[in-house]
């Protein structure tokens, strides 16, 4: 099957599936005819829909060479002097993927994560974690994102509570502000926490803990109770 060196306008590598469904439809169609002729039509569609597939997911038939995995598991295209800064500081942060929709879907990730101003933050968090999915890289911004949010809201809290020592006449709501922004980062904090239990069992696998126990009644009615505790870890497909 040949690719394509170029692509129709204004599609995208998220149609590339939508041909690749069609290619099947058409392949069905010619085992259900006799005719030669209608069968070779169909499977020569159906292998010029595989081919449009395949070119929309190749980076090289959209004009966009050299797209290669950067830090973090982030993917973008090299660097270009003429893009707008925001594109470009996205380019330099993972140091240019394998495909137009992991390249596209991987510029709106870091680009959503510099908008909330945690873009070092974020491709740092990916990386430590080892974050090999799309899902896991989402997760390590977010908690990029939590974390600085909690930690402005604990600066504020401790600011209104130096305002409070100082002056509490002057400033008779800075403890009642000091407190709703202490308890606004105790619960961002704890999304922190259920965010990253959420990135350790993506990453890891859930743990589970079974305990056995025998129970054995010896003379004079007295229960002696005994047992093993076995932990295991439940992986990705199931097993212990």
């Amino acid at each position: 099957m040949t690719v394509p060196k170029t692509t129709p306008a204004g599609l995208t590598a998220a149609d590339a599936e939508w041909f690749e469904q069609l290619a099947a439809s058409r392949r069905a169609a010619a085992e259900g005819i006799k005719n030669p002729a209608w069968i070779a039509q169909y499977n020569a569609e159906a292998a010029g829909l595989d081919a449009l597939a395949s070119a929309l997911r190749d980076p090289t038939a959209r004009g966009v060479p050299g797209l290669r995995q950067g830090r973090g598991g982030e993917t973008a295209p090299p660097d270009d002097p003429d893009r707008p800064w925001k594109v470009r500081e996205v380019m330099q942060t993972v140091a240019a993927s394998p495909t137009m929709l992991a390249a596209d879907a991987s510029l709106t990730r870091l680009t959503l994560a510099r908008d909330a101003g945690v873009l070092q933050l974020a491709v740092e968090a990916a990386q430590d974690a080892g974050a090999a999915s799309a899902t896991e890289r989402m997760l390590a911004h977010q908690l990029a994102a939590a974390h600085q949010a909690a930690m402005g809201l604990f600066a504020a809290a401790d600011s209104q509570l130096h305002i409070h020592r100082t002056a509490a006449i002057l400033n008779p709501g800075a403890l009642a502000e000091a407190t709703r922004s202490a308890t606004a980062g105790a619960r961002v904090l704890a999304a922190y926490a259920q965010g990253a239990l959420a990135l350790d069992r993506l990453r890891h696998g859930s743990r589970q803990i079974v305990t056995v126990q025998h129970v054995t009644v010896a003379d004079g009615g007295q229960a002696v109770v005994t047992g093993t505790v076995t932990t295991g870890k439940q992986g990705r497909e199931g097993a212990q």
